[in-house]
């Protein structure tokens, strides 16, 4: 029998397995050059991007680097250049910036609000490999039309050989929310008669009595009081027609115990303690930082002064007097303010000692916009001429010519350790680039003794930070005609009213949303921002 082998591989298919493995040796040989781009370019991809989260992160570490100077100096960009930021030019005028630890450097009032920057130069090393450098446009300059200060801060890595679009820039719109954004802020009730007009916000933490005309938001975390036009011609501080709607002009609201935590600015209730730090920085940056610290004395030859009397001149600076007051209280009775209490005088930043200042001099405002008196502070005495918006007419009303006035010209807050006493008619020279903060820490008091024009027209943002806002004791109703204010009020409770004047304008001055007095006391929810974004790596 015979046996038959199969031949298990039929002729020809010798060899191919090798063909095979060359083939698969050239593809691999020719696909290796890719697959090494490939991969070489997938890992710079990843480091790239590595570099630019890193970038983003130092961007985002300059904008809480300035966030937080605008914590305890809301008006930082008008008196500084931060370190990290970019050298500024305003006009001819150039300021260098430093880098921490250094300090920071002082912008002059003078060389205004708007500046540029010709390039980043003042990269702030993180330690980590990277830097930041800042710029920053002010409020309603440039290109900046918003009430918004607009913070642009950049990225980058510290080696030579990052790419230059590996740099990230982000950008921030934000404005701080404080006091000075009410027309009327309160922690006791408030009460307004038939005779006010507000444009302004109002705020307080008890009931609101109002029997004026409100062209703008009324809010209490208690009860509003809207008493009908039949209950007019009696107590304006009634709860007749509780919640009646007809003191308010639209687009003006409403917001009370039911709904208060809803109205803008006041998601958290403030904290009216909080505030008394603004007194504290004010007094720390008079003595230690060229302020102007007015004492109360430490001589015995003579009496300290009664008050200091303070008058702005519209070139930029101001005149301070001692004073010397009657049986009456300041407030009640005109003091003299002659500044014949020597050797008790001015410290005015470190430019002299107590022994070797007199009691009354003219000198310029200050660089850092802080003047702080142990003793009441009275605001009279002007010569000068300038514009308030203290007028007739509602929300519409126009700058007037003010003349025989204090005219501040600059930025610049005054805190007593005392009372703050309003006696005379003052405006600003630009209103919109100079503003005014008087901060008391006991009462804020319209003297009794105004000049005999029977009205007064006066501008600024006002703080009673322990007492009350308002006329002194014993002056009669209708003593005066007419009183326009422009500006802000804050109280810890309510005062003696205004009735002295027939007629009260409360004009809210809408640049304080974004051009606040150095030094004043913000909210719970001191920001607000507006924007946040990227820009593209080659800004």
């Amino acid at each position: 029998m015979h046996t038959v082998k199969r031949n298990l591989h039929p002729a020809g298919e010798e060899g191919q397995a090798l063909v095979l493995v060359i083939f698969l040796i050239l593809a691999l040989g020719l696909l290796s050059p890719l697959l090494l781009d490939t991969m070489t370019s997938s890992a710079a991809q990843s480091n790239n991007a590595l570099v630019q989260s890193h970038a983003h992160a130092a961007a985002d570490a300059g904008i809480n680097a300035y966030v937080a100077k605008l914590l305890n100096d809301t008006q930082y960009y008008t008196h500084y250049v931060a370190p990290g930021e970019a050298t500024r030019q305003s006009g001819a005028n150039t300021v260098s910036s430093v880098l921490p630890p250094a300090a920071p450097t002082p912008w002059p009032s003078g060389y205004g609000t708007s500046w540029t920057y010709a390039s980043k130069n003042a990269w702030v090393d993180l330690g980590n490999g990277y830097s930041y450098d800042l710029e920053i446009t002010a409020p309603q300059t440039g290109s900046n039309h918003t009430n918004f200060v607009l913070i642009t801060s950049t990225g980058k890595s510290n080696l030579a050989t990052a790419a230059a679009n590996n740099r990230q820039v982000v950008q921030m719109l934000m404005r701080p929310a404080s006091i000075a954004d009410f027309q009327m802020f309160s922690k006791g009730s408030v009460c307004y008669g038939d005779g006010a007009n507000t444009n302004g916000k109002i705020y307080t933490q008890g009931n609101l009595y109002y029997s004026g005309t409100a062209y703008a938001d009324l809010n209490a975390e208690q009860n509003i009081y809207l008493p009908p036009t039949s209950a007019r011609s009696g107590d304006p501080c009634s709860t007749s027609g509780q919640n009646n709607t007809g003191r308010l002009i639209s687009p003006a609201v409403q917001y009370n115990s039911s709904n208060i935590r809803s109205a803008p600015e006041l998601a958290t209730k403030p904290d009216f303690s909080t505030f008394q730090v603004s007194l504290v920085n004010i007094k720390r940056a008079a003595q230690n930082a060229k302020g102007i610290y007015l004492t109360n004395g430490t001589t015995t030859s003579t009496s300290p002064p009664s008050a200091w009397q303070i008058s702005f001149n519209s070139n930029g600076t101001l005149t301070y007097k001692s004073c010397r007051k009657t049986a009456n209280p300041v407030q009640s009775t005109q003091p003299t303010c002659d500044g014949s209490v020597s050797n008790q005088g001015a410290v005015l930043g470190t430019d002299c000692s107590v022994s070797a200042c007199a009691g009354s001099g003219t000198v310029a405002m200050p660089t850092n916009g802080a003047i702080y008196s142990d003793q009441t502070v009275i605001i009279a005495g002007g010569t000068s001429s300038c514009l308030s918006g203290g007028v007739s007419g509602g929300p519409t009303g126009s700058y007037v010519a003010l003349t025989n006035a204090s005219c501040v010209k600059g930025r610049v807050s005054i805190a007593s350790g005392a009372d703050i006493v309003m006696a005379d008619d003052s405006g600003y020279v630009t209103p919109g680039q100079d503003v005014l903060g008087l901060l008391a820490n006991n009462n804020f008091y319209i003297a009794s003794w105004i000049p005999s024009n029977s009205s007064l027209n006066w501008s600024g943002a006002s703080l009673a930070e322990n007492g009350s806002w308002g006329q002194p004791s014993g002056v009669p109703n209708g003593k005066f005609d007419t009183m326009y204010h422009e500006g802000s009020i804050a109280q810890l409770q309510m005062g003696n009213g205004m009735q002295m004047f027939d007629t009260r304008y409360y004009n809210y001055d809408p640049n304080l949303l974004y051009l606040q007095p150095p030094w004043y006391p913000t909210l719970p929810n001191p920001y607000q921002v507006l924007l946040y974004r990227n820009l593209p790596n080659a800004s």
